[in-house]
């Protein structure tokens, strides 16, 4: 139906082109009608069913989301902002070139999520506190290489 997992289409439920995505059937107060990443998906069906049986994950789809992304996709490949040539390959990235151009891209991607919720910065929300810490890090690390 979606044309596959490289198709447009796909990558609107899941940026990388990867399964498991979850489209989420009935209207959720963060306004996410989708899921990426197993993880994240695992958090969701954990406090979707809290009263099933016992839940220890936050209520919120995005900050989930976020958390898994940068996780998942920055810290894997954080190294080619300050590790030296020789350390390469990095994971699926044969150069430092490589590997910034994709640490570039899901810090756009995690940009995205963070603008989806319209209702101001998650950064300067008193919410979420694990999340903004680990992203914080990341990103002035970014600014500061």
């Amino acid at each position: 139906k979606l044309g596959g997992l490289r198709s447009d289409d796909f990558k609107a439920l899941s940026p990388q082109g990867l399964m498991p995505a979850l489209t989420i059937q009935k209207e959720h107060d963060s306004g996410m009608t989708h899921l990426s990443e197993s993880d994240t998906i695992a958090r969701y069906l954990l406090t979707e069913y809290a009263g099933v049986g016992p839940s220890f994950q936050p209520d919120n789809l995005r900050s989930n989301q976020i958390t898994r992304w940068h996780d998942v996709y920055l810290t894997t490949i954080q190294g080619c902002l300050y590790k030296p040539a020789y350390r390469f390959p990095l994971g699926n990235y044969a150069d430092r070139k490589s590997a910034i151009k994709a640490f570039q891209k899901n810090l756009k991607v995690i940009e995205g999520f963070m603008s989806d919720e319209g209702k101001g910065s998650l950064m300067l929300s008193r919410s979420r506190e694990a999340m903004k810490a680990t992203l914080i890090k990341c990103s002035l690390a970014c600014a500061l290489l």
